[in-house]
């Protein structure tokens, strides 16, 4: 998927820069942010206010695509895809959003067998 959106993978450092958008500091395991707390017109500028970073990343077309009528969803959109590049993951219940590490659930999701 990565391939199809970015023409460069972006690093941690922008997937930083975004998340304090949603201001957050640190990304970690169960990290959830309530929607009613975020002021969405904030963040909407604050996207539109750094799109050169992400232009920086995202192939032209899927970039303007996005952009075309940015909204607060499209800014969830971006933080998933960003996220996605990092082994985590957004999922949304009711007015929270909660983020999963896919690598920590990987590794829930293991069975070992042992032959004695």
């Amino acid at each position: 998927m990565s391939d199809k959106l970015f023409k460069i993978i972006p690093d941690y450092y922008t997937l930083e820069i975004i998340l304090k958008f949603f201001l957050i500091d640190k990304l970690y395991h169960n990290l959830y942010i309530d929607i009613n707390y975020i002021n969405k017109d904030k963040v909407v500028r604050l996207f539109i206010e750094n799109k050169q970073l992400l232009e920086k990343k995202y192939r032209k077309y899927n970039i303007n695509k996005i952009y075309q009528n940015i909204n607060f969803n499209k800014c969830i959109t971006i933080l998933r895809h960003l996220l996605l590049v990092h082994d985590f993951k957004l999922m949304k219940d009711k007015n929270i959003y909660k983020f999963r590490d896919l690598n920590l659930l990987r590794q829930k999701q293991r069975v070992y067998v042992n032959f004695d």
